[in-house]
């Protein structure tokens, strides 16, 4: 067992399996919530702020489609509002203004 402290925007990468979507580590530090969004993820740092895990792959695909399909049903699709201001502080990462 490895006694390095793991960062957080190393294991919000690997729960939110944004590898296997697509998104590599680079342009997930680069803007988080961007990427999370680009790709269906984007309340995986709601939910695992809130003590649970983010969509596996195979749920984000399955929400896309029902979400896409209550579109063309006519129905609308409501996204909560984040609970967090800065998601790069919130994963440990400088802010960008910083980053240079």
């Amino acid at each position: 067992m490895s006694t390095e402290p793991r960062r957080v925007v190393d294991y919000v990468y690997k729960a939110a399996h944004l590898a296997e979507l697509g998104v590599t580590l680079d342009e997930f530090e680069e803007n988080p919530q961007a990427a999370l969004d680009s790709v269906g993820q984007y309340d995986a740092l709601d939910l695992i702020h809130a003590g649970f895990r983010p969509l596996l792959p195979a749920q984000v695909r399955m929400r896309a489609q029902l979400e896409r399909q209550w579109r063309t049903d006519g129905t609308a699709v409501e996204r909560r509002s984040r609970t967090y201001v800065n998601d790069r502080r919130m994963l440990g990462l400088p802010d960008q203004a910083y980053a240079a």
